[in-house]
This record gives structure tokens, sequence and C-alpha cells, in this order.
């Protein structure tokens, strides 16, 4: 891979971390279209893959109990 594409990558990674709310919950859907807003071209699995990859590292929430699924930063994460 070259680096312009992990730069690209790292770069989108952090901007979808940025965009996680820590109040409501919000879907891949809107994740991908804020990250669109900021020049990231992502489709919405894309998205659901990275969050869960974030997931491992970082207090993020999962709402699965409805669909669409919602995201959040965790309450500990304040």
């Amino acid at each position: 891979m070259p680096a312009q594409d992990k730069h690209d990558t790292l770069s989108r990674l952090l901007e979808l971390l940025k965009a996680l709310p820590h109040h409501r919950w919000e879907t891949p859907k809107e994740l991908r279209d804020r990250l669109a807003s900021c020049g990231f071209d992502v489709d919405v699995r894309s998205v659901q893959r990275d969050l869960k990859e974030l997931q491992k590292h970082f207090p993020i929430d999962l709402n699965d109990k409805g669909r669409p699924h919602g995201w959040r930063w965790s309450v500990e994460a304040a």
C-alpha cells in the first residue's frame, strides 16, 4: 500500500472518531455523510468495518437493538 493511502486511511479514521457523538446515536450512513463532507469517499460498509475495528481500541458503543444500528462514544469516554 502506498504511503499516501495509509495517510488517507489514518486521516479518515481520525475524522470518523471526531464525528462520533457523545450523547446520541448516529448511524453508519450519517457518519459516512459526515466523512463525505470532509472529502472522504467511502461506502457505508467501510464505515461499519472501521467502527468495529476502532471499537477494539477506543470506548465506542454500538446500539444494535434496532435498525439502523447506532454508534457513539461510551459514557466512560466523557
